[in-house]
């Protein structure tokens, strides 16, 4: 039984969050987050513009209870300070 961040990907350009996904820590969200941004993919829109996007935690999920709470988005980090080029 574990409690779950719940995070969402906003789009800057587009000005729309993108779907909640569940992950262990914001540290572990922070860390797939940075690895889309920085995994070379012209498919990649992550990738190819990682200005226009940051990574939100907005609330927790509880796999014994199905309890979820939301809270206020709560910025963990932008695409263009993960990002590495070069």
């Amino acid at each position: 039984m574990a409690k779950y961040t719940m995070c969402s990907v906003l789009d800057l350009t587009a000005q729309q969050y993108g779907r909640p996904f569940f992950t262990v820590s914001d540290g572990s969200a922070i860390r797939g987050f940075s690895d889309e941004v920085n995994h070379p993919d012209d498919n990649s829109i992550l990738y190819k513009h990682p200005d226009d996007f940051q990574l939100f935690r907005i609330g927790t999920f509880d796999d014994s209870t199905g309890k979820v709470d939301l809270c206020d988005p709560v910025m963990l980090v932008s695409g263009a300070s993960v990002a590495v080029r070069g």
